[in-house]
């Protein structure tokens, strides 16, 4: 940057808390309810309150998470939370309108289509955020088999629960992480940050800040 302009420069942060632990929990619970309902743990007559809670419980925190993940720049915080807030929703809708057990082919590219979504997000994270990219190969895998499922393939019941359960447990275990990281500013739970994101946790502000100008929000295109 020229000197003269930088010196005119400001550049102005809102300190936010992370929407992360939120996102998490979210998530966790839908992953358990849904699960739970496809187990038969909880009996389809019961299928529109699964629904309901799901648009009236996670979908709002997930949304929130959203939102707030590209308040604070973490561009793939936002978007994984946008996804799955929106995969609830299309989920939740067929629930609604569906009768009970009914496969749809509809349903199965939309689940297609989250899975490799979840696919590209844990690719992009593999590299700084390892555990978050784990979390993102076992959702797309939980993606893949639903779509299976709603194909018509059996025999993967099992394999599908034994995921959402991991899922539900990764999932906690993230947010209280987290959780016990902002409270104690270090990391406490290991989450196997590297590079970038390791630096945004042990850095001082002077590192993080020196490459602000090349960021969404203040580089002049996206």
């Amino acid at each position: 940057m020229d000197q003269r302009l930088e010196s005119l420069t400001r550049i102005t942060m809102r300190p936010l808390g992370s929407p992360l632990p939120l996102g998490f929990l979210a998530f966790g619970t839908g992953v358990l309810l849904l699960t739970a309902y496809e187990a038969h743990w909880i009996p389809y007559s019961e299928q529109r309150v699964v629904a309901a809670l799901a648009l009236g419980f996670v979908v709002p925190l997930e949304a929130l998470a959203s939102v707030f993940g590209f308040l604070a720049r973490d561009t793939a915080g936002g978007t994984t939370m946008g996804l799955f807030a929106a995969s609830w929703v299309g989920n939740a809708l067929f629930l609604l309108l569906t009768p009970p057990d009914t496969p749809s082919h509809a349903l199965a590219f939309l689940q297609a289509a989250i899975a490799v979504a979840a696919l590209v997000l844990a690719i992009a994270a593999l590299a700084a955020k390892p555990f978050f990219s784990l979390i993102l190969l076992v959702t797309s895998a939980r993606f893949a088999l639903s779509c299976a499922h709603q194909l018509g393939v059996t025999g993967l019941e099992s394999i599908a629960t034994g995921l959402g359960l991991a899922l539900a447990a990764m999932s906690v275990y993230g947010a209280l992480a987290l959780l016990i990281e902002d409270g104690r500013g270090r990391t406490v739970l290991p989450l196997f940050r590297t590079g970038k994101a390791r630096q945004a946790i042990e850095a001082d502000l002077d590192a993080q800040l020196r490459d602000i100008s090349h960021e969404p929000g203040v580089r002049l295109q996206l």
